[in-house]
């Protein structure tokens, strides 16, 4: 939903073949059949696989099957995320954690299942936000999480200059999305 949806929409409208990775099964079909329409032609593959990004297992098995299914990606977007907004003082660890786990060890995970299998050439795209990079009342867990992922961009911009792969860091200020009331 929200930019992940826009961005795999904009992808299918520019005739890419497009591949989408989430947790919830119902919403990965219904989005499926939403980005099939902004298809440039009926040629294109529009595919989903549903998984849990904070579980490094199921991620790197889950890529690998859409790899070998789709072929490898010119362009992998990590958009994982979820948020939390409370003062620091009134976030429960397991709040916290999981929020961790989504955003930034989710990312991690996409990427070190993804990467090895990218074409040569290829791009990463990174979705941090604003929050990332000045601190926010209240955004104590959720601006962790994406400062940490503009730390994580920056990195590995460096590392993987060297192998043709760019790396695109994107900070979207706060967008009207479903993502927003949740």
């Amino acid at each position: 939903s929200g930019i992940g949806l826009a961005t795999a929409r904009s992808f299918a409208s520019r005739g890419a073949h497009v591949v989408i990775f989430a947790r919830d099964e119902t919403r990965l079909a219904r989005a499926c059949r939403d980005i099939e329409l902004s298809r440039r032609e009926a040629s294109q593959r529009v595919a989903y696989v549903s998984m849990d990004v904070a579980d490094h297992g199921d991620v790197s098995a889950k890529v690998s099957r859409a790899v070998e299914l789709h072929g490898p990606p010119d362009v992998a977007v990590a958009n994982a995320g979820t948020g939390y907004a409370d003062r620091f003082t009134d976030i429960p660890f397991d709040a916290f954690d999981s929020l961790m786990k989504t955003n930034v060890y989710g990312v991690r995970n996409f990427l070190a299942a993804v990467l090895p299998r990218m074409k040569p050439g290829g791009g990463i795209v990174i979705v941090s936000s604003a929050a990332g990079l000045m601190g926010m009342y209240g955004y104590t867990a959720y601006g962790t999480s994406k400062f940490a992922l503009v730390g994580f961009a920056e990195c590995l911009r460096c590392e993987l200059e060297p192998m043709g792969i760019h790396v695109t860091l994107v900070c979207p200020g706060e967008v009207d999305t479903p993502f927003v009331p949740r």
